[in-house]
């Protein structure tokens, strides 16, 4: 059986995207131990990356080369992992024209991110919709997600549609990392964490209850890494940045990241909308409380044992921060014990790998 990965290569250790991270991750693993040949096809649609690999199986390529590349290689399963139009539109004829199979995986709903914060246009939207209509199946990351994507598309067909939760490893940390130098701290202050600068991430509300609650603010500091060109990002960092206490960071390569996750004391992840929220895992495999928003989907993977729960309607999120401030890191190493399990980068593979197998 041939399988084709098309998407990005990028290594998985350094890519700042969650998407491409898992799915790099996820072709390394089945590739190695999988009997099944599998082919990743690489496209050139963003900067070029510093990985070189002399592979037979690793092309890299333009959208125009990959019909071809299906053909030669006599393709029986593709594999799309993350949402791009171009790449969405090509693989729907393509399709028609080579009667492989499609699996993609919805790390994100195309219409619900435009209804918020109109990142995708209304072209995406429509082609998201054909390419729901043409794939065999379909990957979403929670049950909570494939509830939302049946919202959005009455018709889609949902015995298509597959819960496997992202694979997620912890992450050597970089170990010439100085945390304080690089983020300028200057303070033995507790730190907390958030992870995006989009408007979609909530992360307005995390910045006013820091700002405007002197017990947190006198007792930690804010750090927040995300996206800093965009148009949002902007006004954000430049409302905020005299603030005392808030730092704002670059996205950061993972090695990197689980420096920092290392450093701090609490991680905060209350998103208007996140698929699943890879960050989440990390800061609990790293051994750090966690904040999450309880209508998030990974939140039902969790009881408040292993994390600090916040409700918009019934919590005072100021609140909940000092809690979370002031334990000890019990509810953390719960947290750590269930994500070591649950999303096992092991069960993941071999789940994706019977959904493939399935489809010859």
């Amino acid at each position: 059986m041939n399988i084709a990965f098309v998407g990005i290569r990028e290594d998985e250790l350094k890519t700042v995207s969650a998407p491409k991270r898992v799915g790099n991750a996820l072709f390394n693993r089945l590739r190695k131990n999988s009997q099944d040949n599998y082919y990743f096809f690489s496209l050139n649609l963003e900067n070029e990356t510093d990985l070189i690999e002399r592979d037979k199986n690793i092309i890299r390529g333009n959208l125009n080369q990959l019909g071809n590349f299906i053909r030669d290689n006599n393709i029986d399963v593709v594999y799309f992992a993350r949402y791009y139009s171009k790449i969405a539109l090509s693989l729907i004829w393509l399709k028609l024209r080579y009667k492989f199979k499609l699996v993609y995986t919805a790390h994100g709903i195309v219409k619900k991110e435009h209804e918020i914060n109109k990142s995708f246009s209304s072209l995406s939207i429509f082609i998201e919709k054909l390419l729901l209509k043409s794939c065999d199946k379909v990957i979403v990351v929670s049950e909570k997600t494939k509830k939302e994507l049946a919202n959005y598309y009455k018709n889609l067909e949902l015995n298509n549609v597959v819960v496997i939760p992202n694979g997620v490893n912890k992450i050597e940390s970089n170990k010439d990392f100085d945390f304080k130098k690089e983020l300028n701290i200057r303070n033995n202050k507790k730190n907390i964490l958030t992870i995006g600068i989009r408007k979609i991430k909530n992360i307005e509300e995390i910045l006013e209850t820091f700002k405007n609650n002197k017990t947190i603010s006198h007792k930690a500091n804010l750090i927040v890494i995300g996206e800093t060109t965009t148009e949002y990002s902007k006004k954000i960092i430049d409302k905020y940045k005299d603030c005392e206490g808030i730092i704002f960071k670059e996205l950061m390569k993972p090695a990197n990241l689980f420096a920092v996750y290392n450093n701090i004391d609490l991680y905060i992840q209350i998103s208007k909308f996140e698929t699943f929220g890879i960050s989440i895992v990390e800061a609990l495999l790293s051994g750090k409380n966690v904040i999450l928003s309880k209508l998030l989907p990974i939140a039902k993977y969790f009881t408040d044992k292993e994390v600090y729960f916040y409700e918009y309607k019934n919590n005072n999120l100021s609140d909940v921060i000092i809690e979370a401030l002031n334990n000890n890191n019990i509810k953390a190493i719960e947290g750590c014990k269930k994500v070591e399990k649950m999303f096992n980068w092991d069960t993941v593979s071999e789940k994706y790998e019977k959904i493939f197998k399935s489809l010859s």
